[in-house]
């Protein structure tokens, strides 16, 4: 979800920043920033592919652990339960729509961080020659969530809703009789139930996953010889890590909203979640969590990265 490290930090290069406001892009430079928003497009299917069917296990414990009226079960509990009693397959459930969720949001965020990065770098104050950047990835990552959130949240709720399906011990139906019962119940509007928590989450989640990976990245550059595979593998597990370690608490009341028959304002379903489970409830299922996004995110910014090459 990012542009590659190389051009990351040519953008903040100070020989870059002469000038307060730029010049107006001539008809080339247009042309060329279309391509490269193609580039970030077509390299994020790759690495969603690879990030999703990786991840998706343990996205599935995840949300059951959430959902759980008490802490009943652990991670373990619950997983050797659900394959004794759904087989291993049902792991996997939810995860075209979370595929197509993550192609919807992954080609959106790809491509506007990259426009991001490459629209607000002649604004941003270069630093000393060597110097870590900060605001340019955090800041663009920012911009990202709250633009992402308007493509993700009806493919969070119809996968959230299957992977409950299966917990509940009902068939899963498929995403599109989902998508069709929902939209007869409730309208399209029943896309967007709990946006505001979406929201919540979405906004911190990408400032911090691509602030985290970028500035990994050059720490490891620095610091490190690393091939640019492992810089990758290491900068992207970590980045995924900090970006749901920082912003469970708000995935916790979302995944509570998407999924509840009459779902509650924010404050209402955090009280009931702190009333229920204690501070607790609101991190059910982090280990999980923090166990996927390690790999699940170091596939996803690998296959992007090398594809961004292959595409060069």
């Amino acid at each position: 979800m990012t542009t590659t490290t190389n051009q990351a930090s040519a953008k903040f290069d100070a020989t870059e920043c002469h000038s307060v406001l730029p010049l107006p892009p001539s008809h080339s430079a247009t042309t060329s920033s279309f391509r490269e928003v193609g580039k970030d497009i077509l390299a994020s299917i790759v690495g969603s592919a690879l990030c999703i069917y990786s991840g998706q296990p343990f996205d599935t414990l995840k949300v059951r652990l959430q959902v759980q009226t008490s802490n009943a079960e652990g991670a373990f509990q619950l997983l050797k339960r659900s394959i004794a009693t759904e087989g291993v397959r049902s792991l996997w459930k939810g995860s075209v729509p979370a595929f197509s969720g993550a192609l919807a949001e992954n080609a959106m965020a790809f491509a506007t961080n990259g426009f991001m990065n490459r629209l607000l770098a002649p604004f941003i104050e270069p630093g000393k020659e060597g110097q870590i950047h900060c605001k340019g990835p955090i800041l663009s990552g920012a911009v990202t969530g709250a633009l992402t959130s308007v493509v993700l949240a009806p493919f969070d709720i119809l996968k959230c809703r299957a992977q409950m399906a299966i917990a509940q011990g009902n068939a899963s139906p498929s995403m599109s009789t989902t998508a069709l019962n929902l939209y007869r119940a409730q309208g399209l509007k029943g896309f967007y139930v709990g946006y505001g928590a979406q929201l919540m989450r979405e906004i911190p989640f990408f400032a911090l996953f691509f602030g985290s990976y970028e500035i990994s990245c050059q720490l490891l550059r620095k610091h490190t010889k690393m091939h640019d595979s492992t810089i990758y593998i290491t900068s992207g597990g970590l980045a995924g890590q900090v970006a749901w370690a920082g912003t469970m608490a708000a995935d916790s009341v979302k995944s509570v909203i998407q999924t509840a028959a009459n779902p509650l304002s924010i404050r209402a379903t955090a009280r009931n979640i702190y009333a229920q489970k204690g501070l607790a409830g609101f991190y059910a299922g982090l280990g999980v969590v923090l166990i996927r996004a390690f790999p699940a995110n170091a596939a996803l910014f690998v296959g992007y990265e090398y594809t961004k090459k292959v595409l060069e």
